[in-house]
């Protein structure tokens, strides 16, 4: 525990000025924030200064130390109250228990009383600072594991993974903030990246962090979105539809971030719209399929899904391993057979244009 505030209030200014002079409280790690003589300028300095401790004298003039505790009570104000007086009468004294008052002493009172009143009034703040911070921590590892948790679903529902990942009530139960009922998927791949092996640099393992954030910060400034980490060198976002910009330019402020502040390029590919969390694996399944023509690109682009599927050419899908052997084995790689379309992309995400290759 750091070093604590204190202001001291009493419309006596020799009072004042012994509590406040003669006591060496730096030595207590207390520190005067400041005095005053009327409840008026007391609650003004306690506006101001929001100390962790008041003295103050249970009668003052404009305000009483009471009025001021009960108008600190109702401001949410952190401070103790000590209160000190001349007065024996105990009804003053129970009032102030009554609020919650650290200590009640009678004048004339000693340096050594203010001392011990002050002291165990610090150790009382210490005893609930720590127990704040044992909560804070509790809470951390509570949204820690339901983060995890969050992220884990989602990650089921992307992957069609079976029992609860299905059900719809465990969407509700996780607390996740977005429409279920209006769902997208997009899949963003960094370019420089390959699925065998880095073509990048040292800062390989940094990047993808990088991007997430960025698509992350982007996507929330427009609509509600999770950005998930599907492996080394792809994403995926579980997004909304925004209200107030196209789609379509949501995504063009994606890829245009992503090259200005990280230096890198992506390939992002959507998917189609899912009307519940069931549905979310089928978009998904299209943002695959729609970011698998990035191979026909030079990356930084956006590939729909509900554009590319009226075209006449559909890339097929190979084996992982017969992908590899032809990456491996060749520096060009065609990935539709020789009478299929060749199909050239923009980097401003708009549609492909499709030329027919020459029989032979």
């Amino acid at each position: 525990m750091g070093q604590l505030t204190m202001c001291v209030m009493d419309d006596i200014q020799a009072v004042v000025k012994g509590i406040s002079s003669t006591i060496p409280w730096e030595d207590h790690q207390v520190r005067i924030a400041g005095t005053a003589n009327n409840g008026e300028r007391g609650w003004s300095l306690l506006l101001e200064q929001q100390p962790d401790i008041v003295i103050s004298d249970i009668r003052m003039p404009k305000l009483s130390g009471l009025e001021l505790m009960k108008r600190a009570l109702d401001a949410g104000l952190r401070a103790k109250f000590i209160f000190i007086s001349g007065y024996s009468d105990f009804q003053y004294a129970q009032e102030a228990i009554k609020l919650g008052a650290s200590d009640y002493l009678l004048k004339p009172f000693t340096p050594e009383e203010i001392l011990g009143a002050v002291l165990k009034v610090r150790q009382v703040i210490k005893e609930e600072q720590a127990q704040c911070k044992q909560l804070e921590q509790l809470e951390q590892k509570v949204e820690s594991s339901s983060q995890y948790e969050r992220h884990s679903y989602l990650l089921g529902l992307l992957r069609h993974e079976i029992g609860g990942f299905l059900n719809e009530s465990r969407w509700n139960e996780l607390h996740i903030d977005l429409d279920s009922s209006n769902l997208l998927v997009m899949v963003i791949e960094v370019d420089g990246y390959t699925r065998y092996g880095y073509t990048m640099h040292l800062d390989a393992e940094i990047v993808p962090f990088a991007v997430q954030n960025i698509m992350g910060e982007t996507i929330n400034r427009y609509t509600k979105g999770v950005v998930l980490r599907e492996n080394r060198y792809r994403l995926a976002a579980i997004f909304n539809t925004p209200s107030h910009i196209d789609v379509s330019e949501l995504l063009e402020q994606c890829r245009q971030n992503v090259e200005r502040f990280s230096k890198k390029t992506v390939s992002i590919g959507v998917g189609t719209t899912a009307r519940r969390p069931q549905e979310v694996w089928t978009s998904y399944a299209h943002a695959d399929q729609a970011i698998s023509y990035r191979f026909y690109s030079e990356g930084n682009c956006i590939l729909k899904y509900a554009e590319l599927e009226n075209q006449a050419c559909v890339a097929p899908v190979y084996p992982l391993e017969k992908e590899k052997e032809l990456f491996t084995h060749s520096n060009v790689v065609m990935r539709a057979p020789v009478t299929a379309s060749l199909m050239k992309f923009s980097k401003n995400g708009r549609s492909p244009k499709v030329f027919p290759s020459r029989s032979r």
